[in-house]
């Protein structure tokens, strides 16, 4: 396989130079390039870059590898340079705010009190982000216990409707079984019968019972009484 170079006229072999073969490739087929105009090129890489922002769900990882893959193209379409510490913060600012919010604010005040140094480079910006301790607070019956774990990369996905259709469906079963028990009053339609309230009734009937018997007595001991008297 041979491949000529336009600018210089060289042909490269592979099994001669691979790496030589692999440079042209690179340069006469960049993905990265909509245009073959200068101008539009460095635009669409400029744009690119300064628009790039971590997804709601995407890894910390698979965002430092998109964000190098956009300030590789910027680099390569010869935009102005940045220094290693605005790259870092570059990175810093395109991190997602629903999870890093707190390490944000955290840093910049930091930053500000000149407690800490502003990371020199990318990769050091990306290893403080991805170690950085999230605390959570969780309620025990004995009080509150705070734990920390690195879960700022965590971000859990909303749930669906399972729960409030569920909810939903209860509710119509419940309206449905007192609609049925109205219906079945005055019928031979059977009704669900709560056991405490049999017992109940059935205490209330004793006690009925038990005062007919002493209103009774107490009757009988007054005609009795009178009996004696003439």
């Amino acid at each position: 396989m041979k491949l000529t170079d336009l600018t210089s006229g060289k042909t490269s072999k592979r099994k001669t130079d691979p790496l030589e073969l692999w440079l042209l490739i690179e340069d006469t087929h960049k993905v990265n390039s909509i245009s073959k105009v200068e101008e539009v090129t460095k635009l669409a890489a400029r744009t690119t870059y300064n628009s790039i922002r971590q997804g709601p769900y995407e890894s910390i990882i698979a965002f430092k590898e998109r964000f190098n893959s956009a300030h590789e193209s910027y680099v390569a379409q010869d935009n102005p340079k940045h220094e290693d510490k605005d790259s870092a913060m570059d990175f810093f600012r395109a991190l997602d705010n629903a999870r890093y919010g707190t390490f944000k604010t955290d840093l910049m005040n930091s930053m500000t009190s000149k407690s800490v140094e502003a990371p020199e480079n990318l990769n050091a910006m990306y290893v403080i982000a991805l170690q950085w301790l999230n605390p959570s607070t969780k309620p025990y019956p004995n009080g509150f216990a705070t734990t920390f774990a690195t879960a700022l990369d965590i971000q859990d996905k909303p749930k669906g409707n399972r729960d409030r259709k569920g909810k939903k469906e209860k509710r119509k079963d419940e309206i449905r079984n007192k609609t049925r028990m109205k219906k079945g009053k005055g019928s031979t339609v059977s009704r669900v019968v709560n056991p405490g309230i049999m017992l109940m009734h059935a205490q209330q009937d004793r006690t009925r019972q038990t005062m007919k018997k002493g209103i009774a007595m107490l009757l009988g001991m007054q005609v009795h009484s009178q009996l004696t008297k003439c």
